[in-house]
């Protein structure tokens, strides 16, 4: 099994309620969703702790079947409204999400937990009032010490700061570095790049806001899983992105993480069945440390109307990639980021903690085979709803290709279900799970967990 992507004991950076956006009257609400990676029960465990570092209290444990699927809905818990960091803690192997969503102000997005910790975190997309959006970085000490954590911001195209900071963060604790601050007033009135470091591990996610003053219906949000040194590479997937389709576009924003300058390239396939691809968008000599974003609309010789997968590609240096995608339009503004995977993570299993198909909720699960070989891909679903039941269905997923499984219009579950699932597949793949709510014009998505078939 790949300690980098679960284990027996999962850190997971959250917060509840968002209130420091100073650009957002924001209330969030969070949902703590896990699936089982393993053939046996076991026992799952959620601490949480207040910015000073004290215990703000534990859940009673809660007993997770074989390949099961846990549900925790923190306002109906016992904990206290504030914001919180938390550790998820398991004797079988778990994978976790965290979804925070806001229905009042129409935001929400989902990240993925982690039990990979890392002294240095690479954040490839922050904002400082760009766009009418800010980005605040959270930093969990995912250590049993105190320690001092320093962040510097970069442009995208600068390899110098352009601003800076430190704080001391308590045990398993968490700091917010608000990036609308005038503290970071060197960076001006843009976009790029963050980079964290430590002298103990630390877990880290970047949240951003859009909120042009014109009411909830023109807010987003996305949230993505910062980057630990051994999620870094030359060869990334995007398993879903965007050119104008459905009023959707999509930047992969890609930063250089060697010590050297490198060559990208990003390899864009059709899911929707658009002639004449794959096409190519290349950015030559990307510095150490520079920032590029790969903008879809900008790219003129990929076509309009047209989603599906892509492969990023680097010469010489690791790079970290994250992929976001917003709808601006039609009075429905939605957004949505994941972190691009290795290929070489891709394994015949992945966990998804959290699929829905109901009134609300909806789920498109879009699935990579990276394989030449056609893959047979088994999808079991695992209820958290009483009232509906487990599932399970089987797929044929063409050789390197895209392919999408549209839950509500899928046979497989039925009407009401949310829980998670697990894939798998006789060939290597990777899965992104896509959710929509329609009625609050929110979108929400991550990507699958990747593990050792049992």
């Amino acid at each position: 099994m790949k300690k980098k992507y679960f284990g027996f004991s999962l850190m997971v950076v959250l917060i509840l309620a968002l209130a420091s956006f100073s650009n957002a009257a924001a209330a969030f609400n969070t949902g703590i969703d896990i699936v089982s990676l393993s053939s046996s029960s076991g026992t799952v465990t959620v601490e949480f702790f207040n910015a000073d570092g004290s215990s703000a209290g534990t859940l009673p444990a809660s007993t997770i079947s074989a390949f099961g699927s846990l549900n925790y809905y923190i306002p109906t818990t016992s904990l206290a409204s504030g914001q919180y960091s938390a550790r998820v803690s398991s004797d079988v192997p778990i994978a976790a999400t965290v979804g925070l969503t806001d229905n009042t102000e129409q935001l929400g997005d989902n990240y993925l937990g982690t039990d990979s910790p890392d002294t240095t975190l690479t954040f490839p997309l922050v904002y400082r009032s760009f766009g009418n959006w800010n980005s605040q970085i959270v930093i969990q000490n995912a250590s049993s010490t105190a320690q001092t954590v320093n962040i510097n911001f970069y442009k995208n195209g600068s390899t110098s700061a352009n601003a800076s900071d430190s704080a001391t963060i308590q045990p398993y604790s968490y700091k917010i570095f608000d990036l609308s601050s005038s503290s970071y007033s060197g960076f001006g009135n843009d976009y790029g790049v963050a980079v964290v470091t430590g002298a103990q591990p630390l877990a880290g996610t970047a949240l951003a806001v859009r909120d042009p003053g014109t009411g909830p219906a023109n807010k987003a949000e996305l949230i993505y899983r910062a980057f630990s040194s051994s999620q870094l590479g030359t060869s990334l997937v995007a398993p879903l992105f965007y050119k104008n389709f459905n009023g959707f576009a999509t930047g992969i924003n890609v930063v250089n993480r060697g010590s050297v300058a490198t060559n990208v390239t990003v390899v864009f396939s059709s899911a929707n069945g658009v002639a004449g691809g794959p096409w190519t968008a290349s950015k030559n000599s990307l510095q150490p440390g520079e920032g590029y974003t790969f903008y879809t609309p900008s790219i003129s010789n990929l076509p309009s109307n047209v989603f599906g997968s892509a492969t990023i590609s680097s010469s010489a240096s690791n790079i970290a990639a994250v992929i976001s995608s917003s709808r601006f339009a039609g009075g429905s503004q939605q957004a949505f980021a994941y972190e691009a995977p290795l290929q070489a993570s891709a394994t015949g299993c992945v966990a998804l903690p959290v699929v829905h198909n109901r009134t609300t909720w909806k789920t498109g699960i879009n699935i990579i085979n990276l394989s030449s070989s056609s893959a047979t891909v088994t999808v079991n679903y695992s209820s958290s709803n009483p009232s509906t039941g487990d599932a399970s269905k089987t797929y044929s997923v063409p050789a390197g290709a895209p392919y999408n499984i549209y839950m509500p219009s899928d046979a497989a579950t039925t009407l009401g279900f949310y829980g998670g699932a697990t894939l798998e597949s006789n060939q290597n793949i990777v899965v992104l799970a896509s959710h929509a709510n329609s009625g609050v014009g929110m979108a929400l998505n991550y990507m699958g967990v990747n593990y050792s078939c049992p």
